[in-house]
């Protein structure tokens, strides 16, 4: 589950002088506005369709910060497809062996954040 949280409200400021024929709102909103930009997902425990998909998200919003309970991504993957992007985590990331049992703390998650 990824989300995409403004760090400030956008309101009507951006949207007054869009074109919603060409782009939409928001877009230009960000791009006018500079917002500070965090996108929110929920683990990040190997590169496939959730990833893939944040991994698209930060490449539109350049510059967001990804916040995650769990991020185990290689090296080498955030190199190749986050680059320069800022991962955030909770404390239960750095528990030992956290690997193995880090879905068997769903009960745990909304406590974690």
């Amino acid at each position: 589950m990824t989300g995409i949280v403004l760090a400030k409200d956008i309101g009507q400021a951006g949207v007054s002088g869009a074109n919603s024929k060409s782009e939409p709102a928001s877009a230009i909103a960000c791009a006018r506005l500079n917002p500070k930009l965090a996108i929110v997902h929920d683990w990040c425990p190997s590169f496939r369709g959730g990833e893939r998909v944040l991994a698209e998200l930060c490449g539109l919003f350049p510059g967001a910060d990804v916040f995650t309970l769990f991020d185990f991504l290689p090296a080498d993957v955030k190199e190749q497809y986050f680059h320069d992007v800022t991962f955030y985590t909770s404390i239960a990331n750095g528990m030992p062996f956290i690997r193995r049992y880090y879905r068997h703390l769903f009960f745990a998650c909304p406590f974690l954040i």
